[in-house]
């Protein structure tokens, strides 16, 4: 396309026909005196500018054409170049109004680059260059509608007011695209956290919890142990939403964190939820008021297999919800319930749940306020259970009803293997009723019943039950802190013949301490010879009196006690062992070097600096 072709359709007010001949109804005859009307028009807008002779009655819109006619280095623009656009652009603004910008009010934004004072301008911000433009405008405007005798302030509020709409739309520059925000100058987001730790801090801050460090490094444990950490309601919150996604926590303990309902009620979400915990340790955080809903979530889990609620003020109110979760529960295989306020009305109700139990295995219900009423509800469900391993009833009470309850039982159950009915008053009465029962019983492995008054005929009761049965496996009894007499140590002696692997503790027995655990010899000897500052050559040349470097083990022993070094026989055996190494009956020095070498390398070995020694005779 050639140039003429291009000025042609620049030309808005006049009619182009054939032969590229002006029409002279429309203005001009030829190009030439086109284009001399256009050089005269501005050159006579040049005058008039530089003499400040802009009239009064000129609006904004004609003299935003005026100064867009020319450039700041004198060059005149084509006035026609506006024929470029069409009538009215729309434009979205960022307040989502969409408005029509007009031709002349897009030829207001200098496209040049260049001020009208011939500087080029300095590169600004969006939102000071926005600023900047509409302040421009807004001066210009009010300038050139000032009427004589009107003050500043008066004319420039007035059209602030009518350009409120139309400012937003000069305040942009639409040649700009970096200016629109599009999705492809969308801000880089950070990766994704998947261990949950930087999610767990924003939750901290917004319910202005104390963030637990332990908790951040070890939150991918197998087992997670959060005891003593003082959770309460908001930290628990916090910490809840990131085990329930967690897949590494396998075992949590939160004992004593005062979690309250609050803090009881996130952490049933989060049961809920996660499918990986397989034990919760939940003691000492008085959760009483949301017992129900822990027990529900308990029960919609299937992963979790052990539960610990004790000392958790549990009482009365929450016995039905403790009943509903033993007869629902499918997976659930460990519950303690004990150190809480139980009553008889508990036992009451807990004891026809246990029937129902498909999985319950180890149930703890010790050190609660059951009595009669409640213990023989008990055992009735304890007669029908299947599934029950160990059951824990001790530090209750057990009368004489109770106790033919819980013999009767322990005929007809074939799957318990521990009890324990310690400290439940049991009397000689009540433990021959106990008796009956084991003498038919052929499941049961352990029995305690420490501190019962039932003295020597109780416990002589008892034994005999476990002679009659040949069926019996019990393998240990424990009568302790229980006084018995000579018939009961003379019955004692016929169970052990049966059942010689028995194990029967009774009167004031207590269990056997473990041995002290005895130095290795050598450290001994080393810890000597730093302390003194004595070298190991010159302790040896002291043994050796002949200066053969060799010495017996009687000289060697001799040695040891001359320097002050005690050793009772058993070290005294040991150490020489260990430093005669090809048993020739002599330690030469060689081999007491060894010997010192081969202690400091293993000296943060438990095994080797505590050995078991044992009374040899001397070779």
């Amino acid at each position: 396309m050639s140039c003429g072709s291009i000025i042609k359709k620049l030309q808005p007010k006049h009619v182009t026909h054939r032969h590229g001949q002006m029409c002279p109804a429309h203005g001009l005859s030829k190009p030439a005196e086109r284009r001399t009307s256009i050089k005269e028009k501005s050159k006579s807008q040049i005058e008039s500018k530089s003499q400040d002779t802009v009239p009064t009655s000129a609006t904004p819109t004609e003299k935003s054409e005026n100064t867009a006619c020319q450039r700041p280095n004198g060059i005149p623009l084509l006035r026609e170049s506006s024929s470029l656009l069409p009538p009215s652009q729309p434009v979205v603004l960022r307040s989502g109004k969409k408005e029509d910008i007009s031709k002349e009010t897009m030829l207001i934004l200098n496209r040049s680059g260049l001020r009208q004072d011939n500087t080029s301008r300095k590169p600004l911000s969006r939102i000071g260059v926005r600023k900047t433009r509409l302040a421009n405008l807004t001066s210009e405007q009010s300038m050139s509608s000032k009427k004589p005798g009107e003050s500043e302030s008066e004319s420039g509020s007035d059209h602030v007011k009518e350009l409120t709409s139309e400012s937003d739309v000069l305040g942009l520059d639409i040649f700009d695209d970096a200016l629109w925000d599009t999705d492809l100058n969308s801000e880089i987001k950070p990766p994704y956290d998947h261990s949950g730790r930087s999610a767990y801090i924003t939750r901290c801050k917004r319910l202005g919890a104390t963030p637990i460090s332990y908790f951040l490094r070890h939150m991918e444990d197998n087992k997670l142990d959060l005891r003593y950490h003082g959770l309460g309601g908001k930290g628990t919150s916090a910490v809840t939403p990131t085990l329930a996604t967690s897949c590494h926590v396998q075992k949590l303990d939160l004992t004593d964190n005062n979690l309250n309902r609050s803090g009881g009620l996130a952490l049933c979400e989060m049961i809920k939820e996660n499918c990986f915990i397989s034990e919760l340790v939940l003691s000492s955080n008085k959760l009483t008021t949301c017992v129900p809903d822990l027990c529900n979530a308990v029960i919609r889990n299937d992963t979790l297999t052990h539960l610990n609620l004790s000392s958790n003020d549990l009482n009365d109110s929450s016995a039905s919800s403790l009943a509903l979760l033993i007869s629902n529960a499918r997976k659930l295989e460990y519950l303690d319930i004990s150190h809480n306020n139980l009553e008889n009305k508990s036992g009451k109700i807990i004891g026809p749940a246990l029937p129902e139990s498909s999985s319950l295995k180890h149930l703890n219900m010790s050190w609660n306020n059951i009595r009669s009423n409640g213990l023989e509800a008990i055992g009735t469900g304890l007669k029908n259970n299947d599934t029950l391993t160990y059951f824990d009833v001790s530090w209750n009470g057990i009368d004489k009803n109770a106790a033919k309850t819980i013999g009767e039982a322990l005929k007809s159950n074939s799957t318990l293997e521990h009890l324990d009915i310690s400290n439940c008053r049991i009397n000689a009465e009540s433990s021959v009723l106990i008796a009956f029962g084991i003498g038919s019983n052929s499941s049961l492995k352990v029995l305690k019943m420490i501190r019962n008054p039932m003295e020597g005929s109780g416990c002589y009761a008892i034994c005999a039950a476990v002679l009659r049965n040949q069926n019996s496996v019990i393998e240990h009894l424990n009568f302790q802190h229980t006084h018995v007499d000579k018939d009961f140590e003379d019955l004692l002696n016929k169970v052990k013949e049966k059942l010689p692997d028995i194990k029967v503790i009774y009167g004031c027995q207590e269990a056997p301490k473990k041995p002290k655990a005895v130095i290795h010899p050598m450290a001994r000897l080393v810890r000597y010879l730093d302390d003194n500052n004595i070298r190991l050559a010159d302790c040896f040349g002291t043994f050796d009196e002949d200066g053969s470097m060799t010495v017996t083990h009687e000289e060697f022993i001799k040695g040891i006690e001359s320097i002050g070094l005690k050793l009772d026989d058993a070290q005294k055996v040991f150490l020489l062992n260990e430093m005669d190494r090809d048993g020739d009956g002599e330690i030469d020095y060689s081999e007491l070097v060894r010997s010192r070498m081969e202690f400091k390398a293993k000296a943060n070995s438990a095994e080797y600096l505590f050995p078991k020694m044992h009374v040899q005779s001397d070779p």
